[in-house]
């Protein structure tokens, strides 16, 4: 029986790593502690550690509207990559008329440790 000699790709060919450290890290949460902030609930934490580990990779982050219709209409990506399931943000939409397009937003535990930003599209 041969040994394996190297690790499966990841889907799309690169594993995705959202984490920052040190001082990428430090700036990040500091422009966010001025922005306005989102409380997620229990899926959208679980969603954001996947996208941040990289359990859903390619996936840099969730989806916006153009790559939410790709994936429903054809289950691919835009880039083509076969996709089945739209990882979106879920909030009603009372919570996301609070917040404005194009602009950042701090996604937030419910113990209130800001854990991500994010780009409002």
């Amino acid at each position: 029986m041969s040994k394996i000699k190297a690790l499966i790709q990841p889907h799309g060919g690169q594993l995705i790593n959202r984490y920052l450290f040190g001082e990428e890290r430090e700036a990040s949460l500091f422009k966010a502690s001025n922005l306005p902030r989102l409380t997620l609930s229990a899926r959208n934490l679980a969603d954001l550690e996947c996208i941040a580990t990289g359990v859903y990779s390619p996936l840099e982050g969730f989806v916006d509207e153009q790559e939410y219709y790709s994936i429903i209409k054809d289950m691919r990506l835009q880039n083509g990559l076969a996709w089945s399931i739209p990882v979106t943000l879920q909030v009603s939409a009372s919570i996301a008329n609070q917040y404005q397009l194009d602009s950042e937003i701090a996604l937030v535990h419910p113990n209130g440790t800001i854990l991500a930003v994010m780009a409002v599209k």
